[in-house]
C-alpha cells in the first residue's frame, strides 16, 4: 500500500471518528436537554398540585380551580409526549379532566366555604395564596392571560386573603372568649372590622361590617357584666349561641363579586 493510499485510509478513519463523536455528542446533548425538560415539567406539576391541593374543600373559586388545572393539564400533556410509555402521565391527564368538569359543575354558589379551624391551616393557606398570586403574575408576564383576566384573578385571590385573615381573627377571638377575656376578643374583632373597612371602597361590605359591630357590641356588654360582677352566660354557651352563629352568617354573606380591592396588576 502506497503512502498516499495509507494516508487516505487514515484520514477516512479520522473523519469517521470525528463524525461519530459529533453525532454521539449531539445525541447526548439532546438526551440531557430532554432529561432537564422532564425534570422541570415534573417540578412544575408538583408546584401546581401543591397550590391546588393545599386548600380546604370549596376554598378556591371555580375560575381559579380551572385556571390551575389547565396549567397542570398542559404540563402532563408535554410529559406524555416526552415519556409516552409512562402510564402515570395519562392517568394524571384523566384525573385533571375529571376535576375540571367537577369544578365547572359545582361553582362556588352551591357550596359553602369551609372555615379554617386551626392556626396551622391558616398559615398554610397564606403560603398557598402567596404562591397562587405569584403564579397568576407569571402567567400575565408570559402573556398567557390578559390584563383583564389577571386583574379578575387577582381580586379573587385578594378576597381569599381577606377571608383567611378574618378566620384568623375569629379563632383568636374564640380562644379569648373561652378564657373570659372579652376585651381581648373585642380587640380581635376590631381588627377584623378594620380589614373589612379597607375592602369597602364601594360600600359593598357594609352589612358584614354591621354584623362584626354587632358582635363587638355584645362582647362589650359581656365585658361590662363581668367587671360589674353580674351573672353571665358560660363561655361555651356564648361561643355557641352568639359568636359562632354570627360568624357563620358573616361567612355566608360574602361573595367574590363584592370584593373590589384595587389589583396589584393595574
Amino acid at each position: 500500500m502506497s503512502f498516499i493510499a495509507a494516508a487516505g485510509v487514515i484520514l477516512s478513519a479520522l473523519l469517521a471518528l470525528i463524525c461519530f463523536t459529533m453525532v454521539t455528542q449531539t445525541i447526548e446533548r439532546n438526551n440531557k436537554k430532554k432529561r432537564q425538560t422532564i425534570t422541570s415539567l415534573k417540578r412544575k406539576a408538583q408546584s401546581f398540585r401543591f397550590i391546588i391541593d393545599g386548600f380546604p374543600p370549596n376554598f378556591l373559586s371555580k375560575d381559579l380551580k380551572i385556571l390551575v388545572n389547565k396549567c397542570i393539564l398542559e404540563v402532563y400533556q408535554q410529559l406524555a409526549e416526552l415519556e409516552p410509555r409512562e402510564a402515570k402521565h395519562i392517568e394524571e391527564i384523566r384525573k385533571i379532566f375529571l376535576e375540571m368538569e367537577q369544578a365547572k359543575k359545582s361553582g362556588r354558589t352551591a357550596t359553602k366555604r369551609t372555615a379554617f379551624q386551626t392556626k396551622d391551616q391558616i398559615d398554610d393557606a397564606k403560603q398557598h395564596l402567596i404562591g397562587l398570586e405569584h403564579f397568576v403574575a407569571k402567567l400575565y408576564k408570559r402573556k398567557t392571560i390578559s390584563k383583564d383576566q389577571a386583574i379578575a384573578y387577582g381580586k379573587q385571590i385578594q378576597s381569599l386573603v381577606i377571608q383567611t385573615s378574618l378566620d384568623s381573627y375569629r379563632l383568636a377571638a374564640d380562644a379569648a372568649i373561652s378564657q373570659g377575656k372579652y376585651r381581648l376578643a373585642i380587640h380581635y374583632y376590631t381588627m377584623a372590622k378594620k380589614q373589612l373597612l379597607k375592602a369597602n371602597n364601594d360600600k359593598s361590605c357594609l352589612h358584614l361590617i354591621e354584623e362584626v359591630e354587632s358582635i363587638i357590641k355584645d362582647l362589650e356588654a359581656k365585658d361590662k357584666s363581668q367587671l360589674a360582677g353580674s351573672p353571665a352566660k358560660s363561655k361555651s354557651d356564648y361561643a355557641q349561641e352568639k359568636t359562632n352563629k354570627d360568624w357563620e352568617k358573616f361567612q355566608e354573606g360574602r361573595s367574590e363579586d363584592k370584593w373590589k380591592k384595587k389589583s396589584i396588576y393595574d
